[in-house]
């Protein structure tokens, strides 16, 4: 039954709502009756939950009753109590205001009767209460699939609100829920247990490396087979780098990507590491080396001025060319040497000239370049020239 159009008085200073829930509307449900009256309470500002409910087979004219949720008063468990708990206060004010619902036997229908139809505080925004911004069975199923589907809680939010414009819940019920179909993927298990069998049950190619006891986990490398064959196919060139902070251990994550014939980009494999050890290094590029073809092994290695991830080349790819990212250099050059320039004119002109000595496409350019760069500023700015010579 849909909630008829409700006049809500400008002042309320009775706080005597009874009008509003007289109506000789029989319910065919006890579910419609509650849903009609909380709607009815919302419209109005206030927050109505059961006080108590008799199961349908439990006496031959089963009741519920409803009432306000600042009713009651507020009884704090003594066994709970600690010196350090933090200050805190209760929304119950001993509301008198109660509505029952009784099934009536000879139709077979229920009926709404305004027990107390007065309230003992004003009506209040229903903007994050905890129980009038609760989620409802189509919402809870709207979160846990678009949380599925990667969306950020911010637009699952968005979108619960212009489906529903009256909807009170906040972006921390949102996370709440998250976290409870977190909770509940998991299963009993830790996040590295429950990854691992996912990669597994989903087909990955995976290795695992753990401290002498076997206890604690120190790497984990994991490949899917669609990306396994596009390394085979296109091993010419791989860029790796590692990711931080993608995780709440602080493990970092190596992403080796590979690049196919018409210059399109994909994962080729992915490795968790406790540390960037060349040890760690070593060992994951030993991985990525058993899931290729002994005969097609990568030519080109492209890498940031990582020397634990360069050393570790120079052994398990031995003929391989590792090159340096042009991208890591840039952004390296821009944090170290602006500010050792005491003029932006004197900047501006050394990172024009940096760039073309980068785009340099033969041995000759380069050195012609590097000379004009030498010229220009190994007397004037000794410091940067220094920084861009010894790394």
């Amino acid at each position: 039954m849909e909630l008829d159009n409700v006049e809500i008085p400008s002042s309320m200073s009775e706080y005597d709502v009874t009008s509003f829930f007289q109506t000789n509307v029989l319910f065919t449900s006890k579910e419609d009756l509650i849903e009609w009256t909380c709607k009815v309470g919302r419209s109005l500002c206030y927050v109505i939950t059961i006080l108590s409910s008799d199961k349908v087979t439990a006496r031959p004219r089963p009741r519920v009753l409803l009432g306000c949720d600042r009713a009651g008063q507020f009884r704090e468990n003594l066994k709970q109590v600690r010196q350090n708990k933090r200050k805190s206060s209760s929304k119950k004010c001993g509301c008198p205001f109660q509505v029952r619902g009784q099934k009536d036997t000879l139709v077979d229908e229920w009926r709404v009767e305004v027990v107390c139809g007065m309230h003992n505080h004003e009506s209040g925004h229903l903007e994050a209460h905890s129980y009038a911004g609760r989620l409802d069975k189509n919402e809870e199923k709207m979160v846990e699939n678009m949380y599925a589907t990667g969306v950020k809680p911010r637009k699952i939010l968005s979108s619960i609100k212009k489906n529903s414009p009256g909807n009170t819940t906040t972006i921390r019920t949102i996370y709440n829920h998250r976290a409870m179909v977190y909770k509940q993927e998991l299963g009993g298990r830790s996040p590295i247990q429950f990854l691992f069998q996912c990669v597994t049950n989903a087909g990955y190619v995976c290795y695992t490396r753990v401290k002498a006891h076997g206890k604690q986990l120190e790497s984990l490398f994991f490949a899917n087979p669609m990306s396994i064959r596009l390394c085979r196919m296109f091993p010419s060139v791989f860029q790796l780098d590692c990711t931080y902070k993608t995780n709440r251990y602080r493990m970092p994550l190596l992403s080796i990507v590979g690049v196919t014939s018409t210059s399109q980009s994909f994962f080729g494999a992915f490795v968790f590491m406790s540390d960037e050890t060349e040890y760690s290094y070593r060992w994951a590029l030993d991985c990525f080396k058993s899931i290729l073809d002994s005969c097609s092994l990568p030519l080109v290695l492209i890498t940031d001025r990582e020397l634990a991830l360069m050393n570790a080349i120079k052994i398990i790819f031995p003929h391989s060319k590792n090159l340096l990212c042009q991208v890591h250099i840039h952004r390296n050059i821009l944090a170290h040497c602006r500010k050792l320039f005491t003029k932006g004119v004197d900047c501006d002109i050394f990172l024009g000239k940096w760039q073309m000595l980068m785009n340099a496409t033969t041995e000759v350019q380069l050195n012609i370049e590097f000379n004009q760069l030498l010229i220009g500023y190994a007397e004037k700015y000794p410091k940067v020239f220094s920084y861009v010579v010894s790394t």
